[in-house]
């Protein structure tokens, strides 16, 4: 009877394992990779070519993914109504008409481009609400705090709300991607109407009154909001308090899986009282992570989230928002980088990822406001610092003198980070609280590239006087989401309450501490030609480490399959010519950080070819490039570098020139591209090329 009780026991156990590794919502797919990030380049700046030329090398980003735009204003300050239409209008077209709406999260700027936009009416609006509702002295405190100056990293991480002409982001609490304190969880997921059942359902719990009305009213939830950690952990509870042990650990494993990891506080809560003792509930608990209830859990990012109140992930339209993580690859301007800086700044972030830098997160602590309006939050972040490893300590210093930094927070209005012996490894994030830092129009405060130049991927500052107000600021858990394995961008994002004036300069991929999921590929060599039917297999030795596979075609995103199936195609459906295949493996885990691997091929059904060659693969940025063309297809042939037109011929062979100034200095790629029907095109081969000259060590009078 033991031996038949224990055979039982296992079965629970072995069915709640698995409900943590393999019922994930089909809604939660973050992580972030060179898949979905849009690179936006000015296409009349030379510094802004280069720079984009370097990265999408550096980052292997798909030829979609690549926007150029025209006509950017040369000031570091313009008008809202600039920014939206010469800047975020054609970039949220460009993402529609190239079919990417599906895959891109972050939105990152080369250099370039002005760093501040003047909202005045959007001040206006929000300004006569609060003289309305609070009366003319909240108004004038609500001027004076809020200043009509924003950054064009937050106006474009709130592009739904600029387009929707909706100013709300100005608020110190409008960014619901921000790991609130962990009290808020449970606390306000839903607006109405889901907030009334949930409402409801929380009270019968406090009340210990649970019942079959209440369960029903949870579950239908769930069923709208499958990813609502709030809701699966309130499932968990109610069924607890009915005693039913089995359906608590199917919810408690649920909840687990969107991020729930605080095991000390769930074992003193009361509402599993009558189940703590249950083995199955018991094992669960005692495998759950145990974070401290302090902040809600670090996630990774989507742009297709709804961002709920309480820092979850709502389903349906209405609960919650929408962003495009943002930021800024240089400041190539007065006060700021120049081009040698920046080179090497990203060529050090790219070599940091997954690399787990063993530096230092100091915390600095001084008499100044600066510092003292984020003490408060130093403890906290230095205990769950160290509870993962690192070497997290306090600093009683402007800045410090010596230590290999991977962390860095600092208060101060001027420093010198090159005249002291710390360094900054690479992939570290450093970030300092003052009024100007990101504002390159004046003088005075130490610019935020200053920790860039010093060897930090990336940092932030104000564009305009914030006031020592901490929302405005990184708060020091950034680095705490960011040594979980986060990207830079989500790290910093999780970390700002109200981040409308904070510039965000820095590689947005960079991800020192990141545990990607490892897969091989079979059945496709580089460069295969194929016809006919064609299977792709997919192996690791490790399949509990990934959730999906993402496989885009193109750079297009075609279908996101479980795990490890292999991925079949049938060639005939594809012009002949040059195609990609890409996979990306989602991890896991509730940072879902992704790894990725390429495989161009070759496909010829038809004999049909095109080809493009040159003298040479190498031109200086002043020559004409000759360009050969070789084709037997019809219609017009289009030569492009990345989605930049560059020319084109009339049907079949023929010569195009190209000046080598047109696609900027560096690393470039020429493609050849004719109309198959249906969207699709025939391609070439790509031609690599380099475009050299003359990187300035020379900062310039003014630019972006």
């Amino acid at each position: 009877m033991a031996r038949h009780n224990t055979s039982i026991w296992f079965l629970r156990l072995l069915f709640v394992v698995l409900v943590i590794f393999l019922a994930s919502p089909d809604t939660l797919q973050a992580g972030g990779g060179a898949e979905n990030l849009l690179l936006v380049v000015n296409a009349d700046c030379p510094t802004s070519k280069m720079v984009a030329n370097h990265y999408i090398r550096l980052r292997n980003l798909p030829p979609q993914n690549v926007v150029y735009l025209s006509n950017i204003p040369q000031p570091l300050r313009i008008k809202l109504k600039t920014f939206e239409e010469r800047i975020l209008r054609p970039i949220v077209e460009y993402v529609q008409q190239a079919k990417l709406d599906k895959q891109i999260d972050y939105i990152v700027y080369s250099t370039g481009f002005p760093t501040t936009v003047d909202i005045s009416e959007h001040q206006k609006t929000i300004l006569e609400q609060v003289v309305k509702e609070q009366g003319k002295a909240a108004g004038d405190q609500f001027k004076n705090i809020f200043q009509p100056q924003a950054s064009i990293t937050s106006l474009t991480y709130f592009a739904i709300h600029i387009l929707g002409n909706n100013p709300h982001y100005l608020g110190l609490e409008s960014n619901q991607y921000f790991r609130k304190p962990a009290a808020a969880l449970l606390q306000n997921p839903f607006p109405p109407p889901w907030s009334e059942i949930y409402a409801s359902a929380r009270q019968a719990i406090r009340d210990d009154k649970v019942d079959d009305k209440i369960i029903k009213s949870l579950e239908d939830l769930y069923r709208q909001h499958p990813s609502q950690l709030a809701v699966s952990y309130t499932l968990a509870q109610a069924h607890a308090q009915l005693g039913d042990a089995p359906a608590t650990a199917n919810w408690l494993a649920r909840a687990i899986r969107l991020g729930w990891c605080y095991r000390t506080q769930t074992k003193s809560d009361p509402a599993f009282a009558k189940v703590i003792n249950d083995p199955l509930t018991n094992v669960l608990i005692e495998r759950m992570p145990d974070i401290p209830y302090d902040y809600v859990p670090t996630l990774g990012f989507s742009s297709s989230f709804l961002w709920a109140p309480n820092g979850g992930i709502n389903n349906q339209p209405g609960s919650g928002m929408n962003y495009f993580l943002s930021t800024m690859l240089a400041v190539h301007a007065q006060f700021g980088m120049t081009e040698r800086d920046i080179l090497l700044y990203l060529q050090r972030s790219v070599n940091a990822d997954y690399t787990k830098p063993h530096g230092q997160f100091l915390f600095a602590e001084t008499g100044d406001v600066r510092t003292q309006t984020r003490k408060p939050f130093f403890d906290k972040t230095i205990s769950q610092l160290q509870a993962l490893g690192a070497d997290a300590s306090i600093v009683k210093a402007v800045y410090p003198k010596t230590g290999q930094l991977s962390g860095l927070q600092i208060g101060s209005s001027t420093f010198d980070p090159h005249a002291s012996m710390a360094k900054l490894l690479p992939g570290a994030i450093a970030d300092n609280l003052t009024s100007y830092g990101g504002d390159y129009t004046r003088e005075g405060h130490t610019k935020l590239t200053e920790l860039i130049k010093a060897g930090a991927a990336g940092s932030s500052g104000t564009v305009i006087e914030p006031y020592a107000i901490p929302q405005k600021f990184p708060h020091p858990m950034l680095h705490v989401h960011y040594r979980r394995g986060c990207s830079l961008a989500e790290a910093f994002y999780q970390a700002v309450a109200g981040p409308y004036q904070l510039l965000i300069v820095g590689d947005a991929l960079c991800q020192p501490w990141a545990e990607p999921p490892k897969f091989e590929l079979s059945g496709l060599e580089p460069l295969q030609s194929v016809s006919g039917n064609v299977e792709v297999k997919i192996s690791t030795d490790d399949a509990t480490r990934i959730d999906v596979i993402d496989v885009f075609m193109n750079g297009q995103l075609v279908t996101r399959q479980p795990r490890l199936e292999n991925f079949r195609f049938n060639s005939q459906q594809l012009p002949d010519g040059y195609h990609e295949l890409r996979f990306a493996a989602v991890a896991n885990t509730p940072i879902q950080t992704r790894a990725s691997k390429s495989v161009p091929f070759r496909v010829n059904n038809a004999n049909q070819s095109l080809t493009l060659s040159t003298a040479s693969d190498s031109f200086h940025v002043e020559e004409t490039i000759e360009v050969a063309i070789e084709s037997n297809l019809p219609g017009p042939v289009e030569i492009r570098s990345n989605s930049l037109k560059c020319g084109e011929i009339a049907a079949g062979s023929g010569k195009l020139s190209i000046p080598a100034s047109l696609l900027g200095r560096g690393p470039v790629r020429l493609q050849a591209f004719v109309k198959a029907g249906d969207g699709k095109d025939h391609q070439s081969d790509p031609l690599e090329l380099t475009i050299k000259g003359l990187v300035s060590d020379e900062l310039p009078a003014s630019g972006g």
